[in-house]
């Protein structure tokens, strides 16, 4: 696989995520939050144009369209016949969605998150609730230790396995107390 159809692979999997309806669409909303995030160069005139181009019908934008042609090898050859400002928005959208892509990419973020994770029960550094503080209440019969003094009062179930809490128990090591 080249390195264009790569990119446009990844970067087709984070707008998947925002497909509700799965047709290979997203909705004015979030084609709204893309927009904000472009660099200031791209002009809306511009961007309009792009989306004309790649079959924009003012509902919803066919994002499988956009970035075939945003990615596609030829994509060079048809910006050369327009203006420049064009050229640079296809830069900047690229560029644009590739970052997007790369943040949000699945794969190597749970990875590192599973490295790093500690095995030691009760080692979470903060509420699960407020994360204003360190977790010091196990909650019985689960026994999960997530939610501080302050927090464990208002709970009726544990926010990890949703199990009933019948009573709660405050740890003698308790750095807290």
């Amino acid at each position: 696989m080249a390195q264009p159809e790569r990119e446009a692979a990844i970067v087709k999997r984070v707008f998947r995520r925002y497909d509700k309806l799965g047709d290979g669409t997203v909705d004015r909303d979030m084609l709204w939050k893309v927009m904000q995030t472009l660099p200031s160069k791209i002009s809306l005139q511009t961007f309009l144009h792009l989306l004309q181009q790649t079959g924009y019908d003012g509902g919803r934008v066919n994002y499988v369209r956009f970035l075939d042609r945003l990615f596609s090898e030829n994509a060079g050859e048809d910006a050369a016949s327009d203006s420049e400002e064009t050229t640079s928005a296809l830069d900047g959208w690229r560029r644009l969605l590739l970052a997007m892509a790369k943040f949000h990419a699945p794969d190597e973020a749970v990875d590192r998150r599973m490295h790093s994770a500690k095995p030691a029960y009760g080692d979470e550094p903060d509420c699960i609730v407020c994360y204003n503080a360190r977790p010091s209440v196990l909650l019985l019969p689960c026994r999960h230790m997530q939610v501080c003094k302050c927090c464990a009062p208002l709970l009726s179930s544990c926010p990890t396995c949703r199990a009933n809490i019948k009573s709660f128990a405050r740890p003698c090591w308790d750095p807290e107390s």
